[in-house]
């Protein structure tokens, strides 16, 4: 059997080469194929990366909502116990497992649709970062589609809710008679989120890994397993990539987090609205606006290292399947 070929190996030589293949037929192939262990590896990725990082995130969730120092975000989630300290984990757990799912996905499927589709496809051969930005902006806005699951995890990590609302479904069924537009309080800034995090992340992984941690380069160079190797590779890079997009996206961040922990039923605000109010109610201080990024660049370190490596790890063994 031939082997199953990563996104970024889908180039136009393929396409070329392949001159007895319509282009839907190399995108119906590769859609069945590569698409598909995207989505596997996505979603088998995300599970085990908030799993690791659930605990961080809510520390930084606080911080964020009421700009408190580290400690004083401990010490409030020591104050309410074990049990509330894993309230709202299903959600992530879903949330991230999906989102990670449909971004890795979608961005294969867009990536190789734009390749095969035959009036575009020579445009993005020539440009391939042109490629894998559009492919990243269409899949971040489809990756929107599940802002619902962010609201919902937003409502039950917020303390003043804790006794308002008693899981994940309870908060669904109750939000109903706001209307659909309650479930998707903080999209705007979710879209602005979305596809260029993607892009970032995507255009820059594979240049990033060869050129600053090449396998013989003096980081690796007292590893002699290949595999324990390339799996500090893949943190590596993923755990880099993640502290920067979490650092240049943290005021929007905090912003949507505004946003989606709103009072349920209340005027909804536009993100310029949300982020001038959190700026005057934090005293026009700027320290405070970005409280829990420490926490949330930490956070976002560990959790794309672990997307990262994972994504790989479950790939590579469908590869193996699959052959």
């Amino acid at each position: 059997m031939d082997p199953i070929l990563p996104p970024e190996h889908l180039t136009a030589a393929v396409i070329v080469e392949s001159s007895l293949a319509t282009p839907s037929s190399i995108f119906t192939y590769y859609e069945m194929t590569s698409s598909r262990t995207e989505y596997i590896a996505g979603l088998g990725a995300g599970v085990a990366s908030v799993l690791v990082t659930f605990p961080l995130n809510k520390v930084s969730f606080r911080q964020s909502l009421w700009g408190f120092h580290f400690m004083d975000a401990i010490r409030q989630l020591s104050m309410e116990g074990a049990v509330c300290l894993f309230r709202g984990a299903l959600p992530p757990v879903l949330i991230k497992s999906i989102n990670s799912s449909v971004m890795f996905g979608t961005f294969s499927q867009y990536r190789h649709w734009l390749m095969a589709h035959p009036s575009v496809s020579e445009s993005m051969a020539a440009h391939p970062l042109g490629c894998t930005f559009l492919a990243s902006m269409m899949g971040g806005s489809t990756e929107a589609m599940l802002t619902p699951l962010e609201r919902i995890q937003m409502i039950l990590q917020d303390d003043r809710n804790n006794a308002q609302y008693r899981n994940t479904v309870d908060a669904f069924l109750r939000l109903r008679r706001y209307g659909v537009g309650e479930y998707y309080r903080g999209l705007t800034a979710i879209l602005l989120r979305n596809g260029p995090a993607t892009f970032l992340y995507f255009g820059f992984k594979d240049t990033l890994k060869e050129r600053l941690l090449p396998e013989d380069g003096p980081l690796l160079s007292g590893i002699d397993s290949g595999l324990r190797k390339e799996a500090i590779r893949n943190f590596l890079t993923g755990a880099t990539l993640g502290c920067v997009i979490s650092s240049l996206f943290y005021p929007l961040n905090v912003i949507r987090i505004q946003m989606q922990t709103a009072e349920v039923g209340s005027k909804r605000m536009s993100v310029w609205a949300a982020g001038k109010a959190l700026y005057e109610e934090r005293g026009g201080k700027v320290r405070l606006m970005t409280a829990g990024m420490g926490i949330h660049v930490t956070r976002s370190f560990v959790f794309w290292g672990c997307m990262t490596l994972f994504s790989e790890l479950v790939r590579d063994c469908l590869h193996k399947f699959q052959s």
